[in-house]
């Protein structure tokens, strides 16, 4: 069986002098965490399925009960919009939404983290985002490709999980690229927000590097450890009213805006 997700060779890919340096109970602990043989029955069972397919699929698997809110507030292909939403899960947040809505809008696309690439079914969703190397350039013509077309797009303006700080999980400041698209190409943006959390050991961690400044994010490792961690669990998701691209005047600037929209996002959860 071939490996959708191998630790060692994505190592060698993105940094093969770790790769060398690191001992091999270490790589092992990361498989383990990361569950790889797990992940890889689950992605080879599924591999010819359609986005769709796969995302119902993981619902299942991971026993997960959706419920979608404001429905209504989705606007009807083709118009365009832009989808911005809270990042509690990591990629599973973009998994489930497609579950949620893809009977709606099949040809929603998201910005992800181009580690989430490795995953087959969902290869023709994804645009993946890489800040660095060779392909940091292809990746910013293809997000603004993206923006630029007729589809749908969703995007975490966070680019990273959620954390928890003062006993409050919340994303950290969002980056203001959905405001200055939004504007330039004329599309409404829909506020989403997710209902999840993950397990405090996550949190926690995070604080302690953080703490200890380091620079790497030692927590990521374990994201899909919690992903398994949130088997049985119940998980709202909340569409708000579109927000017109007029909107976003010379009033407040991109990156106040952003963070507007962002409690927009929060305050849905009182809804």
């Amino acid at each position: 069986m071939d490996k959708f997700i191998d630790v060692r060779r994505m190592m060698a890919a993105k940094n093969p002098k770790l790769l060398k340096w690191l001992p091999g109970f270490v790589i092992r602990y990361v498989e383990k965490i990361i569950h790889q043989d797990e992940v890889n029955a689950f992605f080879w069972k599924h591999k010819n399925s359609s986005a769709k397919v796969f995302c119902d699929a993981a619902m299942n698997e991971w026993q997960i009960e959706l419920n979608l809110k404001g429905k209504e507030n989705i606007l009807q292909a083709p118009q365009s919009c832009v989808f911005v939403g809270n990042h509690p899960l990591g990629g599973f947040d973009a998994v489930a939404f497609i579950s949620a809505i893809d009977n709606i809008r099949p040809d929603i696309h998201f910005i992800v983290n181009d580690f989430l690439m490795g995953v087959e079914s969902l290869k023709d969703r994804f645009i993946g985002v890489n800040k660095v190397g060779k392909s940091a350039r292809e990746s910013l013509q293809a997000v603004e490709k993206q923006f630029a077309s007729d589809s749908a797009t969703f995007i975490f303006p966070a680019g990273l999980v959620s954390r928890k700080s003062k006993g409050v999980i919340r994303d950290l400041e969002w980056n203001k690229t959905f405001v200055s698209k939004a504007k330039k190409y004329k599309k409404p943006v829909i506020p989403v927000y997710i209902e999840g959390r993950l397990t405090n050991r996550f949190y926690r961690l995070a604080n302690i590097r953080k703490a200890l400044g380091i620079k790497l994010n030692i927590e990521m490792f374990f994201l899909v450890d919690e992903l398994f961690r949130q088997k049985g669990n119940k998980m709202d998701i909340i569409i708000g009213e579109p927000i017109s691209p007029e909107t976003f005047d010379k009033s407040k600037s991109e990156k106040e805006w952003a963070e507007w929209t962002k409690e927009k996002v929060y305050q849905l959860k009182q809804s």
